[in-house]
């Protein structure tokens, strides 16, 4: 008979095998959960980009209506989300937040209610 006291070069054992398994799932739980981060943080850009775009929509769409009628100065100041029209923008439609929050304007700055700051 031959005698297993000690490592005889032919594959792994079972405890090695085991720490293997506990490495492997720790290396894929670290990367899970930055993935989770970047998409967050995706969702969060394009929501910053959306404002953007609809900010910058809201002004050119302003200076349009002072340029025929400097009377109206007012209009930016009482412009509500629904006032933003979808024919303002290339797409046709008014872009929303990727994480399902709603804009709103107030005096010509966008603000979203699931990412709670407003662009400066």
């Amino acid at each position: 008979m031959r005698s297993y006291s000690g490592r005889n070069g032919k594959g792994i054992n079972l405890v090695e095998l085991i720490i293997l398994l506990i490495v492997i799932i720790f290396v894929a739980i670290i990367t899970l959960s930055k993935l989770v981060d970047f998409s967050g943080s995706a969702d969060r850009t394009k929501c910053d980009a959306n404002r953007e775009l609809i900010a910058y929509e809201i002004e050119m769409h302003y200076a349009g209506i002072l340029s025929d009628n400097p009377s109206r100065g007012d209009w930016i100041n009482s412009l509500t989300i629904d006032g933003v029209e979808p024919d303002w923008f290339d797409a046709g439609v008014v872009p929303t937040c990727p994480s399902g929050g709603k804009y709103s304007v107030v005096k010509g700055e966008v603000f979203c209610d699931y990412h709670s700051d407003n662009l400066k």
